[in-house]
């Protein structure tokens, strides 16, 4: 069994509107011969069984998947640490409309932010 950190599939009009600055005019989303989408979900990172994170996809809020889960700070926090595309995707979220629009979610980007070993610039 494996844990996902995920959100339900947006179209690329919403993810440009949601994280402006990034291209996703490469991202197709997937059909069925009926039309139906055959991806429902995307998302920033699947947990092993072992406790090893793997990035999924380099966009979104890292913020929101560490503080929606109970795994322990310190192994996000290694994660973020060992990971340079995680590391990537974490810094660049401090930019999003997202992040900077909610006081809660930017004061806990910060406070993570603080605690790694080379803080975001």
């Amino acid at each position: 069994m494996i844990e996902v950190c995920a959100f339900p599939y947006k179209s690329t009009a919403e993810l440009s509107r949601l994280f402006p600055g990034v291209d996703f005019s490469n991202r197709r989303r997937p059909l069925d011969s009926d039309g139906s989408p055959l991806q429902f979900v995307a998302g920033h990172v699947f947990v092993m069984p072992d406790g090893r994170k793997h990035l999924w996809e380099p966009h979104g809020v890292l913020g929101e998947c560490i503080r929606s889960t109970d795994n322990q700070r310190q192994s996000w926090l290694d994660f973020l640490n060992t990971s340079p595309g995680a590391r990537q995707a974490w810094c660049e979220q401090r930019n999003y409309s997202l992040v900077q629009s909610n006081a809660a979610l930017r004061a806990f980007v910060e406070q993570i932010d603080s605690l790694l070993t080379d803080p975001c610039k």
